[in-house]
């Protein structure tokens, strides 16, 4: 009698089994590689677990900055516009550590429109990295001054304590002038002398020693 386990098997399904792992280990290989799909599949994942409560938000937001500002600042752009705090807070934290000059005006727009002081405060430093140095050539300065400033300075109006912190040490960066351990007040001041359209103050009188 033929013994039936005894036979070997069909030349076809060891082809299909051969073809099965090298697909599977050639896709495995290009998912934890720089290929440009699979990174952005990544980054979708990654982005999807700091938006998850329960999930572990801290090393995937450790893995999506790893993977560059091409790729994980659309995710973390769109980690500003979720209706849950800490989330947006994460994206705040991405955006921190990423090259995002490009996207400042969306920076600026959801740290003005956070209705969460941390956030509002945590948008200030990442906006104060992003501004050029207070030391750095004016011409860089006169650019942001003229294009951002107006919409920061709003920011002289908020209540929570830690943004009012922030946006005095961050306005010196914003204004190009060194002015440390200034108030609020101080600066609300420095800005209606110098905001655009802002009347010029006369010189003073000379005095007789002048005359």
């Amino acid at each position: 009698m033929e013994n039936k386990s005894a036979r070997k098997t069909p030349t076809y399904v060891i082809v299909v089994a051969v073809v099965f792992c090298v697909t599977a280990a050639g896709l495995a290989f290009l998912w934890f590689t720089d290929a440009g799909l699979f990174k952005s599949l990544r980054a979708g994942m990654y982005a999807r677990e700091i938006a998850n409560l329960n999930g572990d938000r801290g090393q995937a937001t450790k893995n999506l900055i790893a993977l560059g500002p091409d790729i994980a600042l659309p995710h973390a752009l769109k980690l500003l516009q979720s209706d849950e705090y800490t989330t947006r807070y994460y994206g705040f934290i991405i955006l921190d550590s990423l090259d995002t000059s490009g996207a400042i005006e969306e920076i600026i727009q959801a740290t003005i429109t956070d209705d969460h002081g941390r956030n509002r405060a945590t948008g200030i430093t990442v906006l104060q990295h992003l501004c050029p140095d207070y030391k750095s050539e004016a011409k860089e300065h006169k650019e942001f001054k003229e294009k951002h400033l107006p919409l920061l300075v709003k920011l002289l109006d908020d209540p929570a304590p830690d943004v009012q912190a922030n946006i005095c040490n961050a306005m010196q960066n914003f204004s190009g002038t060194y002015n440390p351990d200034r108030d609020i007040k101080w600066w609300k001041d420095w800005w209606a002398k110098n905001k655009p359209g802002a009347a010029k103050a006369e010189p003073p009188p000379p005095t007789e020693q002048e005359e």
